[in-house]
């Protein structure tokens, strides 16, 4: 995962790695070296993993190459993304570095002198022992680097969220029986009053959320795809815009699907995530503030029906609506919509006609069952080229608590 943007504190990161000069012709039917290998590198049949004899050794650098092609498989050859940048013709390189402040980085480099753009990828070999996170550590940056032929990374404040929550969903599509991702959505639960798009306390990486829902309830598989694609029609358009466009329904109506899917278990595996924290127990006329796309969760002591004031959207088992009705032991999620930190407050009502929008009935949305220590360190925002930006994966296991034990190998 990637949880901030820096300059690294080793030579490789400092500058983008140097293409050969001059570039050499490919041979026939297979991939060149375009940039510099380091003393050791193994090959695949698109990627160059490379790393120094005491970094690390050749069985690491075959499992990882192992996950890279795994991902280009299932993201590029099954599900249809464009490769990166310079890859038809050219190994896409992967640098093992123990160095890293971090356990991974990828940025997007222009060669000043040739006008190459290529991708390239740095991998902390220091997590190896931890192996479905390594890999899936793989997978989660090869997504960077698909991402990075979709869309400038230096696109506003509210650009960087989305890149996480996808890399973490990617890196799910691509290893499936792997899981590592699921631990991530500890950063939603433990924070998710914070702002949709904030980046506080490793939240991005949480919200591949938004994505699972969007592809077990909207869309089908390739539902993020199908975002990233637009998005790279519209780079003005923030990611909300863009999620809703796909989905095919308002954000007021979709937010509320999502958080209450979130708060009932109803996610394909939400048997592994985190639940999310709780606001309190609602009583006739509580109240708090949320920014926007922030979601308190409340827990629901009797049957009743709840309306609110302020700018917010609310949702439960029945769907939708303001009221609502809600159901004794269930949730109500009350999220903002107002672009900025806004109060409202919630009171119990009696049954109204509300328009056909929340029927009391269960919303085929929500309510149906589908099938190490910490390392607090943060990286400050920084600019290492004008088309380059390096992020850092956040690993799975800082802070957090599992819902179910890790297993032997990571615990």
């Amino acid at each position: 995962m990637l949880a901030g943007v820096a300059t690294g504190s080793h030579p490789g990161m400092t500058a983008p790695p140097p293409l050969i000069q001059p570039l050499p012709v490919p041979p026939p039917n297979s991939r060149g070296h375009l940039t510099q290998p380091l003393s050791e590198h193994v090959d695949s049949e698109h990627f160059c993993v490379t790393w120094e004899p005491e970094d690390t050794t050749e069985e690491v650098a075959l499992r990882t190459l192992e996950a890279l092609e795994q991902a280009w498989s299932i993201l590029v050859e099954r599900d249809g993304w464009d490769p990166p940048l310079s890859s038809d013709n050219w190994l896409l390189s992967t640098m093992l570095d123990p160095s890293l402040d971090g356990t991974g980085f990828t940025g997007q480099y222009t060669d000043q002198g040739t006008g190459v753009v290529y991708p390239y990828i740095w991998i902390n070999p220091e997590y190896e022992d931890l192996t479905n996170f390594f890999e899936s550590l793989a997978a989660h940056e090869f997504n960077h680097a698909l991402q990075w032929r979709k869309r400038p990374y230096i696109n506003g404040w509210e650009e960087a969220w989305y890149w996480e929550a996808s890399a973490e969903w990617g890196a799910e599509l691509a290893l499936p029986e792997n899981n590592a991702y699921a631990v991530q959505a500890y950063y939603y639960a433990q924070h998710p009053e914070y702002r949709y798009s904030s980046t506080l306390d490793y939240h991005q990486y949480g919200m591949f959320l938004v994505n699972a829902f969007l592809e077990e309830y909207r869309t089908g598989p390739g539902g993020m795809h199908q975002v990233w694609e637009l998005g790279e029609d519209y780079p003005e358009k923030t990611w909300e815009k863009l999620i809703t466009e796909i989905a095919g329904e308002p954000l007021d109506t979709f937010w509320p699907s999502l958080t209450s899917s979130i708060a009932h278990n109803d996610l394909e595996e939400s048997h592994l995530y985190e639940q999310p924290v709780q606001a309190g127990r609602l009583e006739d006329g509580v109240g708090d503030s949320l920014d926007f796309l922030g979601t308190h969760y409340w827990k629901v002591p009797t049957d009743t029906w709840v309306e609110s004031t302020g700018e917010v959207v609310l949702g439960s088992l029945s769907g939708t609506g303001n009221p609502i009705k809600v159901q004794s032991g269930s949730w109500l999620t009350v999220s903002g919509l107002a672009d900025g930190p806004t109060p409202y407050s919630l009171w119990f009502s009696e049954p109204v006609d509300t328009g056909g929008v929340d029927t009391g009935e269960e919303s085929p949305a929500v309510g149906c069952a589908c099938t190490s220590a910490p390392n607090t360190k943060t990286l400050g925002w920084g600019i290492l080229l004008i088309t380059s930006l390096l992020q850092r994966r956040k690993h799975p296991l800082l802070g957090a608590q599992r819902k179910n034990p890790a297993p032997p190998d990571i615990s």
